[in-house]
């Protein structure tokens, strides 16, 4: 349940944050009107303005093409509102629902990114513990326990995560359940490890067939170690790589993000055209092609 706290937090920053975005614009619109009403008893003033990032933000919600305010006009006197203000505050909600399916797309892509950072270190901490675990097993098999207790004793003597994962094994086996059976089961849930599922198939058939599992796990040690070592070289050996793929990956975000606040009326086509709108999605996934495409290549072959 803790895992799931800073998603929450992160989703509900995101809501809040689009909330505040309207209430920002709708103050900035209230302000505007009072000034236009205003203007006409006294002489003229020069507008102020608040946040000057809220200001700019504002002239989003201004549409530059003429035609497209006539035909919301029009529309609006259709539904049988004449007034200015339901104009700008048409406006004000179009551009929020777009900002906020932005604002929802990012947290869900934040969201995936970073489960799937967490469940990777996980799973290359249980990597990297396996093979210190299974040395446990094999010294308490060669002094004359049975398989049962020598999990139970790497269970006790490793740290999380694989120490969690062998006690879950433990409490498998403790319910009555066979060892066989707890050992699939941990195969199961930590699939992407492909050292444990080779360790639980040499328990499966040793069970079945007889030998001496205890050699059999020294030759599953060594792989794992000779293993580790050539990804300690291949990352290495991509590091370079694998930091410009970060940088070319943040890169458009950056830009985007600071267009926004140094000019967002550029950006207007992007959302009131339709053109603009397939020039984005189509932006937005060659961006999402461009990074998968950069992990693949910073990816070790199998």
């Amino acid at each position: 349940m803790s895992s799931a706290h800073p998603l929450i937090a992160f989703g509900g920053a995101c809501v809040v944050g689009t909330l505040v975005f309207l209430a920002l614009a709708l103050r900035s619109h209230r302000r505007a009107r009072s000034r236009e009403t205003t203007a006409g008893d006294g002489p003229e003033q020069a507008p102020r303005t608040g946040s000057p990032i809220v200001a700019r933000l504002g002239s989003l919600m201004r549409p530059s093409d003429p035609e497209a305010i006539e035909e919301l006009r029009d529309r609006l006197a259709q539904a049988g509102v004449y007034s200015r203000d339901a104009v700008d505050l048409y406006q004000t909600v179009r551009l929020t629902l777009s900002v906020g399916t932005l604002v929802a797309f990012l947290a869900m892509l934040t969201s995936y990114l970073m489960l799937s950072m967490r469940r990777s270190r996980r799973l290359a901490q249980i990597d990297s513990q396996l093979p210190q675990a299974l040395e446990l097993v094999v010294f308490s098999l060669r002094a004359g326990r049975t398989l049962e207790d020598s999990i139970q004793f790497a269970a006790q003597e490793q740290p999380d995560p694989i120490g969690a994962e062998l006690e879950r094994c433990c409490s498998d086996f403790e319910m009555g359940r066979a060892i066989q059976d707890a050992l699939v089961r941990m195969s199961a849930r930590l699939a992407p490890c492909k050292a444990l599922r080779n360790f639980v198939e040499a328990v499966l058939v040793l069970k079945q067939t007889g030998g001496n599992i205890a050699e059999v796990i020294d030759q599953i040690i060594d792989t794992l170690r000779a293993q580790a070592a050539y990804e300690s070289r291949y990352r290495a050996l991509t590091a370079e790589g694998r930091t410009s793929g970060l940088i070319l990956s943040s890169l458009p975000l950056l830009v985007l993000a600071g267009v926004l606040l140094l000019e967002p009326g550029y950006l207007t086509p992007l959302l009131y055209e339709e053109s603009g709108r397939i020039v984005l999605l189509m932006g937005l996934g060659l961006w999402t092609l461009g990074v998968a495409w950069l992990q693949r290549l910073a990816r070790p072959p199998v």
